[in-house]
């Protein structure tokens, strides 16, 4: 009999040790953020709808990026977001996502995306007639 209830015990502690549903639930959630990404990241491409329908589509692009742990789409969302918010004239905007997108670049170590975020910081400033910084971007960019 007690040999009998130290084999039940020993299985029972195998099966509750080796199950592990939160991890296949995460999985889950990541790939539905992906698909959600995708879609919303799509569709803020699409030129046949306007450009506030396309900026909104951007934003949800760019909050789903967010929760996925990849950089490389939240970097694209914003390259996104950037190109729209100048395309509407929200300048300050795409100066203050320019700068997140600059920040993650730096933080990534890669140098094309950092003078391509440099840039853009230059090309917002000028539009928005701040020469001087729009100077300085533009000579960043240049040096990487």
């Amino acid at each position: 009999m007690v040999q009998y209830i130290r084999d039940i015990t020993f299985i029972l502690t195998l099966v509750l040790f080796s199950c592990q549903p939160k991890q296949q639930v995460k999985n889950i959630d990541q790939n539905s953020d992906q698909l959600n990404f995708d879609t919303f990241y799509q569709q803020s491409k699409q030129v046949s709808i306007g450009f506030d329908e396309r900026l909104k589509n951007a934003n949800l692009a760019y909050h789903e990026a967010q929760k996925a742990p990849i950089d490389s789409l939240v970097i694209k969302a914003l390259l996104e977001k950037t190109k729209l918010h100048s395309k509407l004239k929200q300048q300050d905007s795409a100066i203050y996502f320019s700068k997140v997108l600059l920040d993650l670049s730096i933080k990534s170590n890669d140098s094309g995306r950092i003078g391509n975020a440099y840039y853009k910081l230059g090309l917002y400033n000028d539009r928005r007639r701040q020469l001087d910084s729009a100077y300085i971007y533009y000579n960043e960019s240049k040096k990487i």
